[in-house]
Protein backbone atom coordinates (compact mmCIF):
# COMPACT_ATOMS: atom_id res chain seq x y z
CA UNK A 1 0.00 0.00 0.00
CA UNK A 2 2.72 2.66 0.64
CA UNK A 3 4.27 1.44 -2.40
CA UNK A 4 1.21 1.93 -4.26
CA UNK A 5 0.75 5.94 -2.60
CA UNK A 6 4.49 6.63 -3.13
CA UNK A 7 4.39 5.45 -7.44
CA UNK A 8 0.89 7.64 -7.51
CA UNK A 9 2.65 10.88 -6.00
CA UNK A 10 5.80 10.18 -8.74
CA UNK A 11 2.79 10.07 -11.22
CA UNK A 12 1.05 13.18 -10.39
CA UNK A 13 4.43 14.30 -9.65
CA UNK A 14 5.57 13.64 -13.48
CA UNK A 15 2.21 14.95 -14.91
CA UNK A 16 2.54 18.37 -13.46
CA UNK A 17 6.75 18.53 -14.51
CA UNK A 18 5.21 17.41 -18.00
CA UNK A 19 2.38 20.34 -18.13
CA UNK A 20 4.75 23.05 -17.43
CA UNK A 21 7.58 21.84 -19.81
CA UNK A 22 4.73 21.73 -22.24
CA UNK A 23 3.65 24.90 -21.57
CA UNK A 24 7.39 26.66 -21.28
CA UNK A 25 7.99 24.97 -24.33
CA UNK A 26 4.65 26.70 -25.91
CA UNK A 27 5.48 29.97 -24.36
CA UNK A 28 8.84 29.96 -26.20
CA UNK A 29 6.80 29.45 -29.57
CA UNK A 30 4.69 32.27 -29.20
CA UNK A 31 7.01 34.81 -27.57
CA UNK A 32 9.75 33.99 -31.08
CA UNK A 33 7.89 37.13 -32.93
CA UNK A 34 7.43 40.58 -31.48
CA UNK A 35 8.77 43.99 -31.56
CA UNK A 36 12.03 45.59 -30.52
CA UNK A 37 13.35 48.93 -29.78
CA UNK A 38 17.02 49.71 -30.24
CA UNK A 39 19.54 52.89 -30.57
CA UNK A 40 22.64 53.35 -32.27
CA UNK A 41 23.96 54.55 -29.12
CA UNK A 42 23.72 55.61 -25.24
CA UNK A 43 26.28 58.10 -25.28
CA UNK A 44 25.44 61.42 -27.03
CA UNK A 45 26.56 65.10 -27.30
CA UNK A 46 23.54 67.54 -27.02
CA UNK A 47 24.24 68.77 -30.76
CA UNK A 48 24.45 65.05 -32.23
CA UNK A 49 21.08 62.95 -33.41
CA UNK A 50 20.00 59.42 -31.78
CA UNK A 51 18.57 56.57 -34.53
CA UNK A 52 15.79 54.59 -32.61
CA UNK A 53 14.36 51.66 -34.24
CA UNK A 54 11.33 50.33 -33.48
CA UNK A 55 10.70 47.11 -35.66
CA UNK A 56 7.70 44.28 -35.75
CA UNK A 57 7.97 41.11 -36.92
CA UNK A 58 4.58 39.81 -35.86
CA UNK A 59 2.39 42.12 -38.25
CA UNK A 60 2.04 44.88 -36.36
CA UNK A 61 2.14 48.34 -37.47
CA UNK A 62 5.31 50.27 -35.57
CA UNK A 63 3.29 53.42 -36.74
CA UNK A 64 1.17 53.24 -34.02
CA UNK A 65 3.65 53.39 -31.11
CA UNK A 66 2.33 56.18 -29.30
CA UNK A 67 5.93 58.71 -29.20
CA UNK A 68 4.12 61.41 -26.51
CA UNK A 69 6.11 60.38 -24.02
CA UNK A 70 9.40 60.32 -25.38
CA UNK A 71 8.89 63.56 -26.59
CA UNK A 72 9.07 64.80 -23.43
CA UNK A 73 12.88 64.24 -23.53
CA UNK A 74 13.64 64.38 -27.01
CA UNK A 75 12.55 66.40 -30.31
CA UNK A 76 11.87 64.34 -33.37
CA UNK A 77 13.83 65.23 -36.23
CA UNK A 78 12.77 62.28 -38.79
CA UNK A 79 10.84 59.64 -39.48
CA UNK A 80 10.89 57.01 -42.26
CA UNK A 81 9.14 53.63 -42.71
CA UNK A 82 10.27 50.61 -44.06
CA UNK A 83 9.07 47.26 -45.07
CA UNK A 84 10.36 44.29 -46.24
CA UNK A 85 9.48 40.52 -46.67
CA UNK A 86 10.76 37.07 -46.41
CA UNK A 87 9.51 33.99 -47.75
CA UNK A 88 10.28 30.71 -46.16
CA UNK A 89 8.72 27.20 -47.34
CA UNK A 90 6.32 29.33 -48.63
CA UNK A 91 5.12 31.46 -46.01
CA UNK A 92 5.74 35.09 -46.25
CA UNK A 93 6.46 37.15 -43.05
CA UNK A 94 6.70 40.78 -43.44
CA UNK A 95 9.17 42.57 -41.16
CA UNK A 96 8.03 46.62 -40.71
CA UNK A 97 10.58 49.19 -39.33
CA UNK A 98 9.81 52.56 -37.85
CA UNK A 99 13.22 54.40 -37.69
CA UNK A 100 12.98 57.81 -36.01
CA UNK A 101 15.79 60.45 -35.51
CA UNK A 102 16.30 62.61 -32.21
CA UNK A 103 18.18 65.00 -30.17
CA UNK A 104 18.20 65.39 -26.76
CA UNK A 105 16.81 68.66 -24.91
CA UNK A 106 18.89 69.48 -22.19
CA UNK A 107 22.25 67.56 -20.93
CA UNK A 108 22.13 65.21 -17.94
CA UNK A 109 20.61 61.47 -17.80
CA UNK A 110 17.55 60.85 -20.06
CA UNK A 111 15.29 57.88 -20.92
CA UNK A 112 13.60 56.61 -23.76
CA UNK A 113 10.43 55.28 -21.89
CA UNK A 114 8.98 51.95 -22.60
CA UNK A 115 7.22 51.93 -26.01
CA UNK A 116 3.54 49.85 -26.34
CA UNK A 117 2.28 48.29 -29.52
CA UNK A 118 -0.63 46.45 -28.78
CA UNK A 119 -0.02 44.18 -25.88
CA UNK A 120 3.60 44.26 -25.94
CA UNK A 121 5.82 46.74 -24.20
CA UNK A 122 9.61 47.37 -24.30
CA UNK A 123 12.09 47.78 -21.77
CA UNK A 124 13.46 51.35 -20.60
CA UNK A 125 16.43 52.98 -22.14
CA UNK A 126 19.04 55.03 -20.87
CA UNK A 127 20.80 57.88 -22.24
CA UNK A 128 23.41 60.03 -20.91
CA UNK A 129 23.74 63.63 -22.42
CA UNK A 130 26.93 65.31 -22.52
CA UNK A 131 27.77 68.63 -23.53
CA UNK A 132 27.91 69.89 -27.36
CA UNK A 133 30.87 68.64 -29.27
CA UNK A 134 33.60 71.26 -30.00
CA UNK A 135 33.24 72.72 -33.29
CA UNK A 136 36.37 71.44 -36.53
CA UNK A 137 38.68 75.02 -36.27
CA UNK A 138 38.85 73.84 -40.00
CA UNK A 139 35.26 73.77 -40.17
CA UNK A 140 35.31 77.48 -41.74
CA UNK A 141 36.86 76.91 -44.74
CA UNK A 142 36.08 73.71 -45.75
CA UNK A 143 32.66 71.34 -45.74
CA UNK A 144 34.26 67.77 -45.12
CA UNK A 145 37.08 67.33 -42.69
CA UNK A 146 38.34 64.38 -40.88
CA UNK A 147 38.37 63.89 -36.96
CA UNK A 148 40.72 61.55 -35.40
CA UNK A 149 40.30 60.79 -31.55
CA UNK A 150 41.43 57.99 -28.80
CA UNK A 151 39.71 57.54 -25.68
CA UNK A 152 42.79 57.82 -23.53
CA UNK A 153 46.37 59.32 -23.73
CA UNK A 154 48.16 56.09 -21.54
CA UNK A 155 47.49 52.43 -21.76
CA UNK A 156 49.04 49.13 -20.76
CA UNK A 157 50.03 46.52 -22.73
CA UNK A 158 46.91 44.15 -23.91
CA UNK A 159 44.15 46.37 -22.52
CA UNK A 160 41.64 47.89 -25.31
CA UNK A 161 42.05 51.59 -26.71
CA UNK A 162 39.13 52.81 -28.77
CA UNK A 163 40.34 54.47 -31.84
CA UNK A 164 37.62 56.78 -33.62
CA UNK A 165 37.74 58.17 -37.09
CA UNK A 166 34.78 60.69 -38.10
CA UNK A 167 34.07 62.28 -41.44
CA UNK A 168 32.23 65.67 -41.25
CA UNK A 169 30.43 66.31 -44.19
CA UNK A 170 28.09 68.57 -45.64
CA UNK A 171 28.67 68.32 -49.13
CA UNK A 172 27.53 64.78 -51.57
CA UNK A 173 30.32 62.15 -51.55
CA UNK A 174 31.00 59.53 -53.78
CA UNK A 175 32.90 56.45 -53.91
CA UNK A 176 34.02 57.48 -50.93
CA UNK A 177 36.65 55.12 -49.69
CA UNK A 178 38.95 55.05 -46.39
CA UNK A 179 42.33 53.49 -45.90
CA UNK A 180 42.54 50.65 -43.96
CA UNK A 181 43.91 51.41 -40.21
CA UNK A 182 47.34 49.47 -39.99
CA UNK A 183 49.32 49.84 -36.22
CA UNK A 184 52.81 47.80 -35.77
CA UNK A 185 52.75 45.25 -32.93
CA UNK A 186 48.76 46.04 -32.30
CA UNK A 187 46.31 43.75 -32.96
CA UNK A 188 43.13 45.78 -34.42
CA UNK A 189 39.55 44.94 -34.17
CA UNK A 190 36.49 47.01 -36.09
CA UNK A 191 33.93 48.03 -34.42
CA UNK A 192 30.16 48.56 -35.78
CA UNK A 193 30.01 51.94 -37.72
CA UNK A 194 27.81 54.79 -36.82
CA UNK A 195 26.11 57.48 -38.61
CA UNK A 196 24.80 60.45 -37.15
CA UNK A 197 24.04 64.52 -37.64
CA UNK A 198 25.59 66.91 -35.90
CA UNK A 199 24.51 70.70 -35.66
CA UNK A 200 27.40 73.35 -36.27
CA UNK A 201 27.23 77.10 -36.44
CA UNK A 202 23.59 76.46 -36.83
CA UNK A 203 24.33 74.06 -39.77
CA UNK A 204 23.30 70.77 -40.17
CA UNK A 205 26.70 68.33 -40.78
CA UNK A 206 26.43 64.55 -41.65
CA UNK A 207 29.34 62.31 -39.92
CA UNK A 208 30.72 58.98 -40.37
CA UNK A 209 31.73 57.40 -37.32
CA UNK A 210 34.62 54.55 -37.74
CA UNK A 211 35.58 53.08 -34.66
CA UNK A 212 38.37 50.84 -33.67
CA UNK A 213 39.23 48.54 -30.83
CA UNK A 214 43.41 48.34 -30.20
CA UNK A 215 45.54 46.17 -27.93
CA UNK A 216 49.25 47.23 -28.23
CA UNK A 217 51.30 44.35 -28.14
CA UNK A 218 54.58 46.46 -26.61
CA UNK A 219 55.11 49.28 -24.70
CA UNK A 220 56.25 52.26 -25.75
CA UNK A 221 55.16 55.59 -27.31
CA UNK A 222 52.68 54.34 -30.29
CA UNK A 223 51.80 57.05 -33.30
CA UNK A 224 48.50 55.98 -35.15
CA UNK A 225 48.99 57.20 -38.55
CA UNK A 226 45.62 58.99 -40.10
CA UNK A 227 43.67 58.02 -42.25
CA UNK A 228 43.31 58.77 -45.59
CA UNK A 229 39.93 59.36 -47.22
CA UNK A 230 39.35 59.48 -51.68
CA UNK A 231 35.90 60.73 -52.74
CA UNK A 232 34.18 62.60 -55.89
CA UNK A 233 32.23 66.05 -54.92
CA UNK A 234 29.86 66.50 -57.02
CA UNK A 235 29.13 70.15 -57.22
CA UNK A 236 25.06 71.28 -57.64
CA UNK A 237 25.88 73.79 -60.17
CA UNK A 238 28.30 74.62 -63.78
CA UNK A 239 28.92 77.97 -65.19
CA UNK A 240 26.22 77.89 -67.58
CA UNK A 241 23.24 76.01 -66.81
CA UNK A 242 22.71 74.11 -62.81
CA UNK A 243 23.08 71.20 -62.54
CA UNK A 244 25.05 69.35 -64.79
CA UNK A 245 23.90 65.37 -64.99
CA UNK A 246 27.20 64.52 -66.63
CA UNK A 247 29.84 65.70 -64.40
CA UNK A 248 32.10 63.76 -62.79
CA UNK A 249 32.65 65.43 -59.75
CA UNK A 250 35.92 66.63 -58.13
CA UNK A 251 38.08 64.44 -56.69
CA UNK A 252 38.78 64.83 -52.91
CA UNK A 253 42.04 63.43 -50.85
CA UNK A 254 42.25 64.03 -47.03
CA UNK A 255 43.87 62.81 -44.77
CA UNK A 256 43.86 62.68 -40.84
CA UNK A 257 46.01 63.79 -38.21
CA UNK A 258 48.21 61.59 -36.30
CA UNK A 259 47.24 59.96 -32.84
CA UNK A 260 50.26 59.49 -29.91
CA UNK A 261 49.11 57.14 -27.28
CA UNK A 262 51.84 56.03 -24.37
CA UNK A 263 51.74 52.34 -23.31
CA UNK A 264 52.81 50.95 -20.42
CA UNK A 265 54.76 47.93 -19.64
CA UNK A 266 53.01 45.54 -17.28
CA UNK A 267 53.14 46.24 -13.72
CA UNK A 268 55.28 44.00 -11.73
CA UNK A 269 54.15 40.99 -10.63
CA UNK A 270 52.13 40.44 -13.63
CA UNK A 271 54.77 38.08 -14.99
CA UNK A 272 54.04 35.59 -12.03
CA UNK A 273 50.81 34.26 -13.61
CA UNK A 274 50.42 31.73 -16.89
CA UNK A 275 47.68 34.91 -17.95
CA UNK A 276 47.25 38.81 -17.82
CA UNK A 277 43.92 40.22 -18.06
CA UNK A 278 43.51 43.47 -18.46
CA UNK A 279 39.83 44.61 -18.21
CA UNK A 280 37.46 46.80 -17.17
CA UNK A 281 35.37 44.73 -15.85
CA UNK A 282 35.61 41.27 -14.89
CA UNK A 283 33.06 38.66 -13.33
CA UNK A 284 32.87 34.89 -13.20
CA UNK A 285 30.02 32.85 -12.88
CA UNK A 286 29.25 28.91 -11.65
CA UNK A 287 26.59 26.72 -12.29
CA UNK A 288 25.20 23.05 -12.38
CA UNK A 289 22.57 21.05 -13.89
CA UNK A 290 21.45 20.04 -10.48
CA UNK A 291 19.86 22.46 -7.79
CA UNK A 292 20.72 20.19 -4.89
CA UNK A 293 24.31 19.16 -5.39
CA UNK A 294 23.36 15.57 -4.64
CA UNK A 295 25.60 13.20 -6.49
CA UNK A 296 25.93 9.19 -7.18
CA UNK A 297 28.80 7.25 -7.60
CA UNK A 298 29.34 6.52 -11.24
CA UNK A 299 26.89 8.97 -12.34
CA UNK A 300 28.16 12.47 -13.68
CA UNK A 301 26.71 15.91 -13.05
CA UNK A 302 27.81 18.90 -15.38
CA UNK A 303 29.26 21.81 -14.19
CA UNK A 304 29.23 25.35 -16.01
CA UNK A 305 32.01 27.96 -15.62
CA UNK A 306 31.53 31.30 -17.49
CA UNK A 307 34.10 34.12 -17.46
CA UNK A 308 33.16 37.84 -19.14
CA UNK A 309 35.22 40.05 -19.49
CA UNK A 310 34.73 44.07 -20.97
CA UNK A 311 37.87 44.98 -23.56
CA UNK A 312 39.25 41.37 -23.75
CA UNK A 313 38.34 39.02 -26.13
CA UNK A 314 37.19 35.41 -24.97
CA UNK A 315 40.51 33.72 -26.49
CA UNK A 316 42.11 35.43 -24.33
CA UNK A 317 40.64 34.46 -20.84
CA UNK A 318 41.69 31.17 -18.64
CA UNK A 319 40.67 27.72 -18.07
CA UNK A 320 39.76 27.97 -14.67
CA UNK A 321 38.52 24.33 -14.09
CA UNK A 322 40.86 22.19 -11.30
CA UNK A 323 42.18 18.92 -12.03
CA UNK A 324 41.06 15.26 -11.62
CA UNK A 325 41.47 13.74 -8.38
CA UNK A 326 41.47 10.36 -6.78
CA UNK A 327 37.90 10.78 -5.74
CA UNK A 328 36.43 12.80 -8.71
CA UNK A 329 36.63 11.92 -12.09
CA UNK A 330 36.47 14.83 -14.53
CA UNK A 331 36.13 15.43 -18.41
CA UNK A 332 36.11 18.67 -20.09
CA UNK A 333 34.06 19.52 -23.12
CA UNK A 334 35.49 21.78 -26.25
CA UNK A 335 35.21 25.53 -24.66
CA UNK A 336 32.55 28.44 -25.95
CA UNK A 337 34.22 31.93 -27.06
CA UNK A 338 31.82 34.43 -27.79
CA UNK A 339 32.90 37.91 -28.78
CA UNK A 340 30.22 40.78 -28.40
CA UNK A 341 30.44 44.66 -29.68
CA UNK A 342 29.03 47.28 -27.49
CA UNK A 343 29.74 51.13 -27.03
CA UNK A 344 32.78 50.16 -24.87
CA UNK A 345 34.84 48.33 -27.29
CA UNK A 346 34.46 44.78 -27.07
CA UNK A 347 33.55 41.88 -24.38
CA UNK A 348 34.64 38.22 -24.30
CA UNK A 349 32.61 35.47 -22.67
CA UNK A 350 34.48 31.85 -22.30
CA UNK A 351 32.33 29.15 -21.30
CA UNK A 352 33.46 25.67 -19.74
CA UNK A 353 31.72 23.13 -19.11
CA UNK A 354 33.15 19.75 -16.99
CA UNK A 355 31.53 16.56 -16.47
CA UNK A 356 31.90 15.15 -13.03
CA UNK A 357 32.11 11.56 -12.14
CA UNK A 358 32.39 10.93 -8.22
CA UNK A 359 34.37 8.08 -8.02
CA UNK A 360 33.62 6.99 -3.74
CA UNK A 361 30.53 8.23 -1.30
CA UNK A 362 30.33 10.85 0.88
CA UNK A 363 30.83 14.71 0.52
CA UNK A 364 33.80 16.34 -1.71
CA UNK A 365 34.60 19.57 -1.49
CA UNK A 366 35.72 21.58 -5.02
CA UNK A 367 37.96 24.20 -4.39
CA UNK A 368 37.63 27.63 -4.74
CA UNK A 369 38.06 29.42 -8.23
CA UNK A 370 40.11 32.69 -8.11
CA UNK A 371 41.22 34.61 -11.49
CA UNK A 372 43.76 37.45 -10.83
CA UNK A 373 43.28 40.41 -13.25
CA UNK A 374 44.23 44.09 -13.56
CA UNK A 375 41.84 46.64 -13.23
CA UNK A 376 42.32 48.74 -16.19
CA UNK A 377 40.07 52.05 -14.22
CA UNK A 378 41.42 51.54 -10.96
CA UNK A 379 45.01 50.13 -11.86
CA UNK A 380 45.48 47.68 -9.65
CA UNK A 381 45.29 44.05 -9.27
CA UNK A 382 42.08 42.46 -8.34
CA UNK A 383 40.75 38.84 -7.64
CA UNK A 384 37.27 37.32 -8.50
CA UNK A 385 36.66 34.14 -7.28
CA UNK A 386 34.12 31.57 -6.60
CA UNK A 387 33.54 30.20 -3.04
CA UNK A 388 34.28 26.21 -2.54
CA UNK A 389 31.50 24.15 -3.43
CA UNK A 390 30.31 20.83 -1.59
CA UNK A 391 28.80 17.85 -3.17
CA UNK A 392 27.01 15.14 -1.19
CA UNK A 393 27.90 11.77 -2.92
CA UNK A 394 25.46 9.14 -2.53
CA UNK A 395 26.54 5.46 -2.57
CA UNK A 396 25.55 3.88 -6.30
CA UNK A 397 21.76 1.82 -6.57
CA UNK A 398 23.03 -1.27 -7.21
CA UNK A 399 25.32 -1.40 -3.68
CA UNK A 400 22.05 0.12 -1.58
CA UNK A 401 21.54 -2.66 0.87
CA UNK A 402 17.99 -4.01 0.45
CA UNK A 403 16.41 -3.21 3.85
CA UNK A 404 13.08 -4.83 2.75
CA UNK A 405 14.60 -7.75 3.21
CA UNK A 406 16.00 -7.13 5.91
CA UNK A 407 12.74 -6.30 7.78
CA UNK A 408 11.12 -9.31 6.78
CA UNK A 409 13.48 -12.13 7.95
CA UNK A 410 13.13 -10.86 11.28
CA UNK A 411 9.63 -10.46 11.12
CA UNK A 412 9.38 -13.59 13.28
CA UNK A 413 10.95 -11.50 16.46
CA UNK A 414 9.08 -8.42 16.24
CA UNK A 415 5.57 -7.67 16.20
CA UNK A 416 3.34 -6.99 12.95
CA UNK A 417 3.19 -3.24 13.62
CA UNK A 418 6.65 -2.63 13.51
CA UNK A 419 6.88 -4.96 10.69
CA UNK A 420 4.91 -2.47 8.59
CA UNK A 421 6.73 0.94 9.68
CA UNK A 422 9.93 -0.80 9.21
CA UNK A 423 8.85 -1.62 5.32
CA UNK A 424 7.51 2.02 5.49
CA UNK A 425 10.95 2.90 6.36
CA UNK A 426 12.48 0.91 3.79
CA UNK A 427 10.81 1.40 1.05
CA UNK A 428 11.73 5.00 1.46
CA UNK A 429 15.24 5.22 2.15
CA UNK A 430 15.72 2.76 -1.06
CA UNK A 431 13.75 4.96 -3.38
CA UNK A 432 15.77 7.21 -5.15
CA UNK A 433 13.79 10.82 -5.53
CA UNK A 434 13.98 10.42 -9.39
CA UNK A 435 14.74 6.44 -10.20
CA UNK A 436 14.75 5.37 -13.58
CA UNK A 437 11.70 4.59 -14.20
CA UNK A 438 10.37 8.15 -12.96
CA UNK A 439 13.06 9.84 -15.44
CA UNK A 440 12.18 7.68 -18.28
CA UNK A 441 8.39 8.63 -17.97
CA UNK A 442 9.21 12.24 -18.01
CA UNK A 443 11.09 11.91 -20.87
CA UNK A 444 8.45 9.76 -23.09
CA UNK A 445 5.99 12.47 -21.79
CA UNK A 446 7.87 15.64 -23.23
CA UNK A 447 8.79 12.94 -26.27
CA UNK A 448 4.92 12.48 -26.84
CA UNK A 449 4.50 16.37 -26.66
CA UNK A 450 6.92 17.04 -29.53
CA UNK A 451 5.71 14.72 -31.97
CA UNK A 452 2.08 16.22 -31.51
CA UNK A 453 3.47 19.41 -32.23
CA UNK A 454 5.73 18.32 -34.85
CA UNK A 455 3.28 16.43 -36.50
CA UNK A 456 1.18 19.67 -36.28
CA UNK A 457 3.83 21.60 -37.72
CA UNK A 458 4.33 19.65 -40.84
CA UNK A 459 0.37 18.95 -41.46
CA UNK A 460 0.43 22.88 -41.41
CA UNK A 461 3.14 23.15 -43.75
CA UNK A 462 1.77 20.24 -45.82
CA UNK A 463 -1.13 21.81 -46.44
CA UNK A 464 -2.29 22.79 -50.17
CA UNK A 465 -0.88 26.41 -51.48
CA UNK A 466 -4.39 27.12 -52.73
CA UNK A 467 -6.10 26.88 -48.72
CA UNK A 468 -7.49 30.19 -47.09
CA UNK A 469 -4.19 31.63 -45.68
CA UNK A 470 -2.57 31.38 -48.89
CA UNK A 471 -5.66 33.03 -50.96
CA UNK A 472 -5.51 35.71 -47.99
CA UNK A 473 -1.98 36.76 -48.35
CA UNK A 474 -2.57 36.59 -52.34
CA UNK A 475 -5.14 39.32 -51.91
CA UNK A 476 -3.65 41.33 -49.66
CA UNK A 477 -0.14 41.10 -52.17
CA UNK A 478 -2.61 42.25 -55.07
CA UNK A 479 -4.03 44.84 -53.10
CA UNK A 480 -0.66 46.47 -52.27
CA UNK A 481 0.29 45.62 -56.05
CA UNK A 482 -2.60 47.50 -57.27
CA UNK A 483 -2.32 50.49 -55.09
CA UNK A 484 1.19 51.49 -56.03
CA UNK A 485 -0.06 51.18 -59.70
CA UNK A 486 -3.03 53.96 -58.62
CA UNK A 487 -0.18 55.81 -57.18
CA UNK A 488 1.97 55.59 -60.02
CA UNK A 489 4.83 54.87 -57.81
CA UNK A 490 7.34 52.30 -60.15
CA UNK A 491 9.60 50.86 -56.96
CA UNK A 492 6.84 50.11 -54.73
CA UNK A 493 5.02 48.95 -57.56
CA UNK A 494 8.63 46.34 -58.65
CA UNK A 495 8.33 45.31 -54.82
CA UNK A 496 5.21 44.14 -54.54
CA UNK A 497 4.89 42.54 -57.90
CA UNK A 498 7.68 40.74 -57.04
CA UNK A 499 6.00 39.34 -53.72
CA UNK A 500 2.99 38.75 -55.95
CA UNK A 501 4.45 36.86 -58.56
CA UNK A 502 6.24 34.88 -55.72
CA UNK A 503 3.46 33.25 -54.36
CA UNK A 504 1.67 32.45 -57.89
CA UNK A 505 5.21 30.51 -58.73
CA UNK A 506 4.55 28.56 -55.39
CA UNK A 507 0.91 27.22 -56.50
CA UNK A 508 2.11 26.50 -60.29
CA UNK A 509 2.76 22.61 -59.13
CA UNK A 510 -0.39 22.71 -57.88
CA UNK A 511 -2.85 24.14 -60.29
CA UNK A 512 -1.06 24.57 -63.92
CA UNK A 513 -3.90 26.57 -65.20
CA UNK A 514 -2.21 29.59 -62.95
CA UNK A 515 0.18 29.65 -65.59
CA UNK A 516 -1.90 31.86 -67.39
CA UNK A 517 -1.02 34.61 -65.25
CA UNK A 518 2.42 34.68 -66.24
CA UNK A 519 1.80 33.84 -69.97
CA UNK A 520 -0.12 37.25 -70.72
CA UNK A 521 1.13 39.11 -73.35
CA UNK A 522 -0.46 42.31 -71.77
CA UNK A 523 1.20 41.63 -68.13
CA UNK A 524 4.27 40.61 -69.96
CA UNK A 525 4.43 44.15 -71.57
CA UNK A 526 3.51 46.11 -68.67
CA UNK A 527 6.33 44.31 -66.83
CA UNK A 528 9.00 44.84 -69.56
CA UNK A 529 8.00 48.60 -69.31
CA UNK A 530 8.21 48.85 -65.85
CA UNK A 531 11.86 47.10 -65.56
CA UNK A 532 12.80 49.36 -68.43
CA UNK A 533 11.84 52.59 -66.67
CA UNK A 534 13.79 51.51 -63.43
CA UNK A 535 16.48 50.11 -65.26
CA UNK A 536 17.81 51.52 -68.10
CA UNK A 537 20.33 54.01 -68.88
CA UNK A 538 18.23 57.22 -69.67
CA UNK A 539 21.47 59.28 -70.02
CA UNK A 540 20.38 61.06 -73.10
CA UNK A 541 16.80 61.38 -72.55
CA UNK A 542 16.89 62.85 -68.92
CA UNK A 543 14.62 65.90 -69.78
CA UNK A 544 12.12 63.67 -71.61
CA UNK A 545 11.92 61.35 -68.24
CA UNK A 546 11.65 63.62 -65.93
CA UNK A 547 8.60 65.43 -67.92
CA UNK A 548 7.08 62.05 -68.41
CA UNK A 549 6.47 60.34 -65.09
CA UNK A 550 5.70 56.44 -65.12
CA UNK A 551 2.11 55.46 -65.09
CA UNK A 552 0.69 52.86 -63.63
CA UNK A 553 -2.83 51.77 -65.43
CA UNK A 554 -1.41 49.60 -67.84
CA UNK A 555 0.29 46.88 -65.44
CA UNK A 556 -2.82 47.51 -62.89
CA UNK A 557 -5.76 46.75 -66.00
CA UNK A 558 -2.93 44.04 -66.86
CA UNK A 559 -2.89 42.36 -63.44
CA UNK A 560 -6.75 42.40 -63.10
CA UNK A 561 -7.30 40.86 -66.81
CA UNK A 562 -4.96 38.32 -66.32
CA UNK A 563 -6.02 37.09 -62.69
CA UNK A 564 -9.88 37.31 -63.30
CA UNK A 565 -8.33 34.76 -66.72
CA UNK A 566 -6.47 32.74 -64.13
CA UNK A 567 -9.77 32.29 -62.22
CA UNK A 568 -12.66 31.81 -64.51
CA UNK A 569 -10.06 28.93 -66.37
CA UNK A 570 -10.76 25.78 -65.00
CA UNK A 571 -7.73 23.51 -63.61
CA UNK A 572 -5.89 22.48 -66.32
CA UNK A 573 -5.25 18.46 -67.51
CA UNK A 574 -1.93 17.29 -68.83
CA UNK A 575 -2.82 16.71 -72.63
CA UNK A 576 -0.80 14.16 -74.57
CA UNK A 577 1.12 15.31 -77.46
CA UNK A 578 -1.00 13.11 -80.66
CA UNK A 579 0.47 9.87 -82.02
CA UNK A 580 0.45 11.31 -85.99
CA UNK A 581 0.79 15.17 -85.82
CA UNK A 582 0.04 17.06 -88.68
Amino acid sequence: MVRYLKLRRASQKIARTAITSFWLFLSTLTTAYGFTVTVDRQVVPINETIRLEITSTNGDNPDDVNLTLLEEKFTVVKETSQKSYSMINGRTDSIKKRVVIITPQEIGKASIPPLKLNKQESQAIDITVIKAAPVPSQMDSQQVILETEIDQVSTVVGAQAIYTLRIIHQIQLNNAEISPLSIADADIVALDNKNYTRRINGSNFYVIEKRYAIFFNRPGIKTIDGQQLTALTTSRQNRLFGYDPFSRGKELRLKADTVNINVLAKPAGADSSSYWLPSSKLTITSSFDTASLNARVGEPISRNIEITAEGLAAEKLPFTLSSPTDSLNSYPEKPEFINQTFDRGIAGRRKDTVALIPTVEGKITLPAIEVEWWNTTKNRFEVTSIDPQVINVLPPINNTPDRKNAVISSSDKQPQQDSKIAVEQGAETSDPAFNPWMISTLLLALGWLYTNHTRANKNASQQPKTDLTLDKNIERLKRELLLACKQDNPLKAKQALTAYLSYHKECMSKDSSIKALTCDTALKNAMEALDYYLYADHKLETNDREKTPWNGQALKSAVENADAQSNQQPPSKKILAPLYPE
